[in-house]
């Protein structure tokens, strides 16, 4: 049966029902995220909104309600700075979740971008693999972009320093750590029942375009614009790696394909030292 519409830029048409399905959403307030939750809510899933800022969780959520019924989404509290993560468990932990998708932005001691895009969701998804792996046919969504083909793998610390920093380099590396979290997750619970993927969901219009505030940006942001996709657009390949049922474990999906992902993210020996590393710089046990 036909999965997808379009060529360009693909829709995904699977019709598929969620039902007594639970998915934790993260960064679920705005953009992608909303549009994703939104969707798997419409399909009977309940939603577990991990939101940093609670006032536009619970905005969100009550438009949700609104839309979906009073038993499809759940607000809370959900810094994913490493510091925080921890905490933020316990009122999701009567839950199995069945579909995780890691997308948020917040702060912590590393460098920024890394915390914001890996480190943090790195560790919230170790901490909800006990409930992963007690759901059926679990999924790992990992929102990761397709500039981590430009991302380098940094030693001896996975980051760059004050003098090496440049924001898009670092963007990129972070990004092409989600790609390689998701492909050794999945290597490590091929035996679990639980898939993990990385995607590129597209050039996306959302709230991040109010940072180009310099005056080179302002510039550009016209042609940026020309080339932007919409939030609802970009979630259509988060939507077909949550419902398809010919999930590659691992895979890298853009446009709701299958793709190859940067060669990097295919070299054994670097994913495995990746790995160790960042377990290492959490402070965490996580051999699966």
């Amino acid at each position: 049966m036909k999965e997808t519409i379009g060529s360009w830029r693909k829709l995904c048409i699977i019709r598929k029902r969620l039902d007594g399905k639970i998915a934790i959403v993260t960064g679920c307030n705005t953009g992608i995220g909303f549009h994703t939750a939104s969707e798997l809510a419409r399909r009977g899933a309940t939603i577990i909104m991990a939101c940093r800022n609670m006032k536009r969780a619970n905005e969100a959520r009550t438009r949700l309600l609104e839309m979906y019924g009073e038993n499809n989404a759940k607000s809370e509290e959900t810094d994913v700075a490493c510091s925080q993560v921890k905490s933020s468990l316990k009122p999701i932990e009567s839950d199995q979740p069945e579909i995780l998708q890691n997308y948020t932005t917040t702060e912590d001691g590393f460098e920024m971008t890394m915390v914001v895009n890996y480190f943090g969701p790195f560790l919230l998804t170790e901490l909800l693999l006990p409930l992963l792996k007690n759901a059926a046919s679990s999924r790992i969504i990992i929102v990761s972009s397709m500039i981590h083909e430009r991302g380098r793998i940094i030693k001896p610390d996975l980051q760059y320093d004050q003098k090496t920093y440049k924001a898009l380099n670092a963007y990129s590396t972070s990004k092409l750590a989600n790609v390689i979290h998701a492909i050794e997750l999945s290597e490590r619970l091929k035996d679990c029942g639980v898939v993990a993927v990385s995607l590129h969901p597209g050039i996306v219009n959302t709230e991040v375009m109010r940072d180009l505030t310099s005056f080179p940006s302002k510039i550009i942001r016209p042609l940026i614009r020309s080339v932007l996709t919409t939030p609802w657009k970009g979630a259509q390949t988060t939507l077909y790696t949550a419902l398809t049922d010919n999930l590659i474990p691992g895979g890298y999906y853009s446009n709701c394909t299958l793709k190859t992902p940067s060669k990097y993210a295919q070299n054994v020996e670097d994913r495995k030292w990746f790995w160790n590393k960042t377990c290492e710089l959490l402070n965490i046990q996580c051999d699966n």
